[in-house]
């Protein structure tokens, strides 16, 4: 008990003469001082608590296809899209159509469309199902057994191909966003324009 005390009695004059020097250097009322004070052993604390009880990193999900451990290799690439590749007359991907950061990686393939190819309506869903698939064959090397529809993006243009798969969970909200954006697109599109819209206002 006694020792808790002096260790009290010590930690208070040691706030005390801090709110002094704070007060001196500052030029400013003791109740300034003391509001500087609370702040820094605020964030004192905070740092000593993250230091002590790191916060548990986010899962990350093994969704980098045509990685070798160390890099993505263009030719494991190739391989692993070869079905998806099949669909084109042309479709190849560079070392600058591929990019991640620590939630997504992007995968840019340039295409060149056959003669009578589907159309873009049946052409995309396939195309996607051929690429979770993919997707699903990279988890399953490393045990991950997730189902890649939540995990993968797919985006038809007509000299592009565009593949987004999410690393982390913040990964996946922002392929949502982007799905809700593009459904959304979608239906603008397809939305009939109101009865009466043509009418000419002029008369």
């Amino acid at each position: 008990m006694k020792d808790i005390l002096t260790i009290t009695t010590l930690l208070l004059m040691a706030y005390l003469l801090t709110v002094y020097c704070v007060r001196a250097l500052k030029s400013c009322s003791t109740k300034e001082a003391a509001k500087i004070c609370h702040g820094y052993i605020g964030r004192f604390c905070t740092e000593l608590r993250e230091a002590l009880f790191p916060p548990e990193p986010a899962p990350c999900y093994p969704t980098i296809v045509g990685y070798d451990g160390n890099r993505i290799i263009l030719s494991f690439v190739d391989e692993e899209f070869k079905i998806v590749r099949q669909n084109f007359a042309a479709c190849f991907c560079t070392n600058t159509g591929i990019s991640r950061d620590g939630h997504l990686v992007y995968y840019f393939f340039d295409i060149h469309r056959k003669p009578g190819s589907l159309p873009d309506d049946e052409l995309l869903p396939l195309v996607t199902k051929q690429v979770e698939e993919a997707l699903a064959n990279t988890m399953r090397r490393y045990g991950c057994y997730m189902p890649p529809e939540s995990l993968t993006l797919v985006e038809l243009f007509p000299m592009r191909l565009c593949v987004a798969f999410a690393r982390t969970g913040q990964g996946v909200e922002s392929l949502n966003r982007r799905k809700a954006e593009i459904q959304q697109r979608k239906s603008l599109s397809h939305r009939e324009p109101p009865a009466g819209m043509d009418e000419d206002w002029g008369e």
